[in-house]
């Protein structure tokens, strides 16, 4: 699920960037988190 978490994340930061939106310097890094946590955020 994390996988899925982070591709999710970085798709939309790439679709962002691609529309001259800035973004934190940070945005690309992130670590796994609990799969209780990944269900908060859906």
């Amino acid at each position: 699920m994390n996988l899925l978490d982070g591709a999710c994340v970085l798709t939309r930061a790439n679709l962002l960037k691609s529309q001259d939106i800035a973004l934190g310097p940070d945005i690309g890094k992130f670590s796994p988190i609990e799969l209780s946590q990944i269900m908060k955020l859906l």
